[in-house]
């Protein structure tokens, strides 16, 4: 069975960017960012679905990577509808083949990050999810009330 943990990040991509994803996660782990790819979490003879539902809910950010081949995966719409509702900081990475018109629309009001590289957009992604982490400072309520 998997070791159940909290993520940093969600990855969630269609199966033909496997390799591109597979890139891109390591450049993440690079970087200190805990993320969940599913081939790399997933154990033969584990229910894939149960993990997958599991690591969505413990991750703080959800990823999905955006190209040519996401509107024909029915699962990366799935998971984006989940993290949607989770109320999860999304964050939208466009692969080079992927065309303003390939995005999907719930994907619209978010900004997203494009680079010319997996290992590039990896390093910028985890630029963000570190300040996620860091906790806010209280204003400051000094001088207030006099």
């Amino acid at each position: 069975m998997s070791n159940r943990r909290s993520y940093d990040v969600f990855l969630s991509y269609a199966m033909a960017d496997r390799e591109w994803v597979s890139a891109f996660a390591a450049s993440l782990g690079a970087s200190g960012v805990a993320a969940w790819f599913d081939v790399a979490m997933v154990e033969p003879g584990e229910l894939w679905q149960d993990e997958l539902q599991q690591a969505l809910r413990e991750s703080r950010v959800f990823v999905v990577v955006v190209s040519s081949h996401t509107m024909d995966s029915r699962w990366v719409l799935f998971e984006l509808g989940a993290a949607m509702a989770g109320g999860k900081r999304i964050i939208p990475v466009l692969v080079d083949d992927a065309a303003p018109d390939q995005i999907p629309i719930q994907l619209e009001p978010f900004q997203f990050v494009r680079a010319a590289s997996p290992e590039e957009a990896g390093r910028r992604v985890a630029a963000v999810v570190e300040q996620t982490k860091r906790p806010q400072a209280a204003p400051s309520t000094e001088g207030a009330g006099k």
